[in-house]
């Protein structure tokens, strides 16, 4: 049994997205959607182009429930990387995986720790944007 990967892009002929309908029985998402401006269509692809009863993994950080949390992470992400555009709660992604038609077997939530010299470093940020994203 082999691995087969299949990037989607919005460059790929419209013509070739309907032959991948149900074509994989898992799809993966890793610490992505956080960048997608609509995770909507993301989630309508990824049942599109799941097999009936395939398996769908997603790996992404969510945002606090509570709405000043939730701003102010946001907010802070997308000023230091700019490519951010917005993490969803859990909740969120629940309500729109089942309206999509997911049967959400297992979610797990962990705290996850950000060092700040570390999370900035991932992206080059200079001295100076360390201490304006620090204010």
């Amino acid at each position: 049994m082999g691995i087969q990967t299949f990037p989607l892009s919005r460059e790929m002929p419209k013509h070739c997205h309907s032959r991948i309908n149900q074509t994989f029985d898992t799809v993966t998402g890793r610490i992505a959607p956080r960048h997608f401006p609509n995770i909507d269509l993301f989630a309508g692809e990824v049942s599109r182009v799941l097999m009936e009863d395939g398996l769908f993994i997603l790996i992404e950080n969510v945002a606090s429930e509570v709405d000043e949390y939730n701003q102010f992470y946001n907010e802070v992400e997308k000023r230091r990387d700019p490519s951010h555009y917005r993490a969803h709660k859990k909740t969120e992604w629940i309500s729109l995986l089942e309206q999509k038609g997911f049967r959400i077997e297992t979610f797990t939530t962990f705290k996850k720790q950000f060092l700040f010299n570390g999370w900035c470093d991932m992206l080059d940020l200079s001295e100076n944007e360390k201490i304006e994203l620090n204010n």
